[in-house]
């Protein structure tokens, strides 16, 4: 454990040290980041103020708020990309990874904390103009933050170990745009981006609880709003870990036989 560590530590500081490099990038690319949220908001705020000022429950400096923590979390949980494994396959950069006595899952991890803790650095600043042009009030108690902190970590979980397993399909197919247009797609749809899961339809609502996108982005959104009851909070963590269980399994089983079948295309 203490070599898987130490590897860790080094993966980080490698990767750190590369993205100090290309600073303006991560700026600008925070502030990419935050554009569709802006657009977003702006929507609902113009429905809510069509119908007296509120829409589902949101007012408008609720709707800032939820917007402004969901630009957080989309750059919290973002993942390896299918991309990466599609280019890594079709190239034949696999074969180099494989022959390393390490699973290439544990570099990505490091690569995936290091861009975390360093685009974090570009974003707050930005979270906080928006905070202040759109005047968001953040209601909920210190209790749901503090929760609201291993919520988010599980989301991004979640999400990694979801988008890896995803990305098995690699192994069989070196073009994975369609698959990722659909994962993005759903996402979008179920998992709070397009709109507040409270303002769906009922039906896309029970959907998006047997998906795992709520459990990446809404529920953390949700719970650091205030806006969950007790038993929806301990619902919303046991789900979490059904979902990181799941698709851990999956992972694991889905690499094993992607292995055995693998043919570089390139090299």
């Amino acid at each position: 454990m203490a070599g898987l560590l130490s590897i860790y530590r080094e993966h980080i500081k490698v990767e750190v040290a590369l993205k100090m490099q290309y600073r303006v990038g991560t700026l600008l690319n925070m502030l990419q980041m935050a554009v569709e949220p802006i657009v977003y908001l702006v929507v609902w705020r113009t429905v809510a103020a069509a119908q007296g000022g509120e829409v589902g429950g949101f007012d408008n400096s609720e709707l800032a708020a939820y917007y402004i923590i969901f630009t957080f979390m989309r750059q919290f949980v973002a993942a390896t990309g299918l991309w990466l494994f599609e280019w890594r396959i079709r190239e034949g950069q696999m074969s180099t990874l494989l022959l390393r006595p390490l699973h290439p899952i544990h570099a990505d991890i490091a690569e995936n904390i290091s861009y975390k803790v360093f685009s974090s650095i570009a974003l707050i600043p930005i979270l906080i103009v928006m905070a202040l042009v759109f005047e968001a009030r953040f209601t909920a108690p210190w209790w749901a933050w503090l929760l609201f902190i291993p919520a988010a970590c599980l989301g991004a979980a979640i999400r990694f170990i979801a988008q890896y397993a995803l990305a098995m399909v690699g192994f069989w197919t070196t073009r994975l745009d369609a698959i990722w247009q659909m994962y993005s797609i759903s996402q979008t749809f179920f998992g709070g981006t397009l709109a507040p899961l409270a303002l769906l339809p009922v039906p896309l609502q029970v959907i998006a609880s047997l998906l795992p996108f709520r459990w990446i982005l809404a529920f953390p959104i949700e719970l650091a709003m205030g806006r969950l009851a007790t038993d929806e909070i301990i619902g919303g963590f046991i789900a979490q870990l059904l979902w990181i269980v799941g698709t851990t399994v999956v992972l694991i089983a889905g690499w094993r036989i992607a292995v055995k079948r693998y043919g570089a295309v390139g090299g």
